[in-house]
């Protein structure tokens, strides 16, 4: 059943996925992303939205932005799984889906895409599948499957067919040998 965007969208079930899905989507704890990220209004664009309110279900398809604050998240689809009023699953797809933001003033972009990414509530991982990969300034993680543990502060990946690669580079300071 297709609906075009109203005033549920604004006023409704949505607002609140939509809020969790930022906090959510988010490859570090919600600490380290800017403070004032989450005081800023949430902005979704897209070619198409269903809704079924009986199944706590939307979808929004067709070059799909979020944005709030300095977040960006890119997909060719968006998933929002509820239970009764309580958000269950988001699901972000693209060829890759893609995942932007600043974590603090003076840090590099922290830069995320895969060709899906999975937010379960209450397990608080965060799922990238299928060309994963995760950049921080020079540092990279890249794997065919990364999972976040958003409580333990922990990653953990997953190959498939090749390997694990992780590039971490030293502090500038540290780059120097001592006198």
């Amino acid at each position: 059943m297709f609906r075009r965007p109203d005033r549920r969208l604004k006023n409704g079930i949505f607002r609140q996925p939509a809020k969790l899905l930022l906090a959510a989507l988010l490859l570090a704890p919600p600490a380290l992303a800017l403070e004032s990220d989450r005081r800023q209004p949430i902005d979704i664009h897209a070619r198409q939205v269903v809704v079924d309110e009986r199944r706590g279900y939307s979808e929004y398809t067709g070059d799909v932005i979020l944005t709030q604050g300095s977040l960006r998240v890119t997909g060719d689809r968006l998933v929002v799984h509820l239970e009764g009023d309580q958000l269950k699953r988001i699901i972000v797809e693209g060829q890759p889906a893609t995942l932007i933001q600043i974590p603090a003033p003076e840090q590099p972009p922290v830069q995320a895409s895969a060709r899906r990414m999975e937010y379960e509530v209450a397990s608080r991982t965060i799922r990238l599948d299928r060309d994963a990969q995760v950049e921080q300034g020079p540092n990279r993680f890249r794997g065919e499957h990364l999972i976040y543990d958003i409580a333990a502060a922990t990653v953990k990946a997953r190959a498939g067919e090749g390997r694990v690669h992780i590039t971490i580079q030293p502090p500038a300071d540290a780059a120097e040998p001592p006198p």
